[in-house]
């Protein structure tokens, strides 16, 4: 019923909150790691999975 598809819903978006925020803390690490000095942009954006284009743009985005 209807309370079963809010659960599953807030579930659902619980989960894609959860994600999304693995994925900002991973690369805020990769971001860090690169101004330190310990990983070149290139090798943080392929531990990314990112073209080092957009891994440029995301870390502008996150100001760092």
């Amino acid at each position: 019923g209807l309370n079963k598809g809010r659960r599953e819903g807030l579930n659902k978006g619980r989960r894609e909150g959860l994600n999304k925020g693995r994925r900002e803390g991973f690369l805020m690490t990769l971001f860090q790691l690169v101004n330190d000095g310990d990983l070149t942009l290139e090798r943080a954006s392929e531990k990314a999975n990112m073209t080092l284009e957009a891994f440029k743009e995301k870390k502008r985005e996150f100001n760092l």
